[in-house]
């Protein structure tokens, strides 16, 4: 895990795919400063991060190896020993709607967006505004 500097906005990238773990990373890296990112490739790896760090943003991918990512949403909101309650999750996911999905468990992520992550999502979701918002 990466050491979080007081100014930086802290990450956790979950996400079992390699190829789209390093191309998510390396775009967020190139469109905001002051960034810190660790990446879980499993909900289990993902949990262990949570219990042991507070992150500003988790990327959730949907369709893990061991659990669905909604269970790893609610586990982030609603466990006792996870230090992310107040984290904003984000999913990302290869489906491109969430009709198929029950809508009440997505009340623990405050956004959907179909991957590939872009650098008009990044504008979108992590603009100015809602970075000034996390330092607060």
């Amino acid at each position: 895990m990466s050491q979080t500097t007081p100014d930086s906005t802290s990450f956790l990238l979950v996400e079992d795919d390699q190829t789209i773990a390093f191309a998510t990373k390396t775009l967020l890296k190139m469109k905001l400063s002051d960034v810190e990112i660790d990446c879980a490739a499993t909900g289990q790896l993902a949990e262990d991060c949570i219990r042991k760090k507070t992150y500003d943003i988790i990327l959730l991918d949907l369709g893990l190896p061991d659990m669905h990512g909604i269970e790893l949403a609610i586990y982030a909101k609603t466990n006792v020993k996870s230090r992310c309650v107040d984290t904003r999750i984000v999913v990302l996911s290869a489906h491109h709607t969430t009709e198929n999905f029950d809508h009440d468990q997505f009340k623990y992520v405050e956004r959907f967006i179909s991957k590939p992550l872009t650098t008009q999502w990044i504008d979108t979701l992590f603009g100015a505004a809602m970075l000034r918002q996390l330092s607060v």
